[in-house]
């Protein structure tokens, strides 16, 4: 049986992320659409694909991690935002799934845009 210490070990270890030369191009190429998005006209995008088990989840979760959501200004920023779009995905189903990992459906906004319409989802996702 392991004892506390040693599990809080073992999940120090899991968190671990070695940053080999391949996953730190990736990041810096995360960096800079992150903080030269104004640069550009259209809004920048980056696709990371690979073969399952290869570590690009890990990767987009160590830098989530290392970017969290924050309050500044009285506002909640979000610098990098992680999402799932729903495995049989709709417009709608997007659009909620887009909102709620950016925090914006609690108790009373839920029930507002459970039945909501797709345009009033789009418009509220775009002012956030």
């Amino acid at each position: 049986m392991l004892t506390e210490a040693k599990k809080a070990k073992l999940t120090q270890f899991k968190a671990v992320c070695i940053e080999y030369a391949i996953p730190k191009i990736i990041i810096n190429d995360f960096e800079k659409l992150r903080l030269h998005h104004d640069l550009a006209g259209e809004k920048p995008c980056m696709m990371l694909s690979g073969d399952t088990g290869c570590g690009k989840s890990a990767l987009i979760k160590h830098y989530y991690d290392n970017n969290p959501p924050h309050f500044a200004d009285g506002r909640r920023k979000v610098p990098v935002l992680l999402s799932r779009i729903p495995s049989n995905p709709s417009i709608e189903s997007t659009l909620k799934q887009l909102l709620h990992d950016l925090g914006q459906f609690g108790a009373k906004s839920s029930k507002r845009l459970k039945h909501g319409h797709e345009i009033a989802l789009a418009e509220s996702l775009v002012n956030n």
